[in-house]
């Protein structure tokens, strides 16, 4: 049963900053387009993103393992959000954070007979969708997610952090179980922004890499786009204005499916293993703000396809990027019970099936865009998949 927020009053001179949400590169980035902070950086691209993928892991094992000291992390969560946010709280509206930090989360097919957590709690949902849960907690978790290893690690900050997306898993998990209209999503989303030369020029390095290298992702980090390409266009185009020497630059985000051909295998192989699509969910009935027809991308790797110059109405010339993510996820306590020699493999097998099936997606695109010389270089990494997937079954 899903539960409607009751929408929140914005002022006019709110609505910029309500907007941000759709456009940020990173938080607090330099004029570089990278994070402040050591060794931050906006995103991860080709090989850094397994790199990082692989810090992020330790860190969600530790929090999958303690998941029994519940009250244990969220005491962390706590001692980490009053650290950084300072007593009393910055102004805005605190309900959902005081909520979730007095909540228990059950994963939904978790729940025992008796059970007394609150199905429709979704409180780590609502506060990301808030404007003070994004400006605030979120901008705290993207931040340590993008930080250096070293630095995080010390203060013990990505293990409270990944605890908190963990939360944020948790609600996804029971929202798209429960809300059919969520679940499985597909479809494509926007975000656009004012882009400084150095941050259009980055994007433009990266198109011109060989395919296999298109690649780039912050993992387990959490972005919102909008199904709304008018809305955050405009925004972005009022951000071009009163910023010289910025680009408008829209991101077209496709979102699909792992076709049921590939999940079957994976499924056949580790039926025990709860598969669910998370990477993309409609929060427009859990957001105070439901005409920003937001969909929360939770830890997505992104395939850049292509990279050009359109002309959109009313708005003229304009940067675009196209690429593509799948929505299927694991992230479900089931994936720790495999142990670590049938988890290594299941993941394997995960990987090589999503590498066929963004391929699969990114190589239709591609010839229906004319990308015939592209669409040939799909066609050879998903043969090679399929070789790399007769290895693993």
């Amino acid at each position: 049963m899903e539960a409607h927020s009751t929408p929140e009053t914005v002022r006019p001179d709110d609505r910029t900053n309500r907007l941000q949400r759709f456009a940020d590169w990173g938080q607090n980035v330099d004029e570089r387009g990278r994070e402040e902070g050591p060794g931050a950086q906006p995103f991860y691209y080709g090989k850094g993103v397994a790199e990082r993928t692989n810090v992020v892991r330790g860190a969600i094992e530790y929090v999958r393992e303690n998941w029994q000291n519940f009250e244990m992390l969220m005491e962390g969560l706590r001692v980490l959000l009053k650290k950084r946010l300072g007593d009393p709280l910055p102004p805005g509206d605190t309900e959902d954070f005081h909520r979730l930090l007095s909540s228990s989360k059950v994963w939904i097919d978790r729940r025992g007979e008796g059970s007394t957590d609150d199905e429709s709690d979704y409180s780590a949902i609502r506060l990301y969708a808030s404007s003070f849960g994004h400006r605030e907690i979120f901008k705290i978790v993207n931040s340590v997610l993008r930080a250096d290893t070293k630095v995080s690690q010390q203060e013990g900050e990505l293990n409270t952090v990944v605890f908190l997306v963990e939360l944020v898993n948790v609600d996804l998990f029971n929202y798209v179980s429960l809300v059919p209209h969520a679940n499985n999503y597909q479809g494509v989303v926007f975000r656009a922004l004012a882009a400084s030369t150095e941050q259009l020029q980055s994007f433009k390095e990266l198109a011109a890499r060989p395919i296999s290298e298109r690649y780039w992702a912050v993992p387990l980090s959490l972005i919102s786009a909008s199904r709304n390409q008018e809305m955050v266009v405009s925004y972005a185009k009022e951000e071009v204005r009163v910023q010289p020497n910025s680009h408008l630059f829209l991101w077209r985000i496709h979102a699909v499916e792992l076709e049921a051909e590939l999940l079957q295998l994976y499924r056949e192989q580790y039926p025990s293993s709860v598969v669910s699509t998370i990477c993309a969910v409609p929060i427009q009935g859990l957001s105070q703000f439901p005409d920003e027809d937001e969909v929360v991308l939770r830890g997505p790797f992104f395939q850049l396809i292509r990279m050009q110059e359109e002309i959109i109405d009313g708005v003229g010339r304009v940067h675009v990027i196209d690429s593509v993510m799948l929505t299927v996820n694991r992230d479900h306590p089931s994936t720790m019970e495999l142990g670590q020699t049938e988890g290594n493999r299941a993941r394997d097998l995960m990987g090589c099936l999503v590498g066929i099936g963004r391929a699969r997606a990114c190589k239709k695109l591609a010839e229906d865009w004319g990308m015939f010389d592209d669409a040939r270089v799909y066609e050879q990494l998903i043969e090679e998949g399929n070789e790399r997937l007769k290895g693993i079954l």
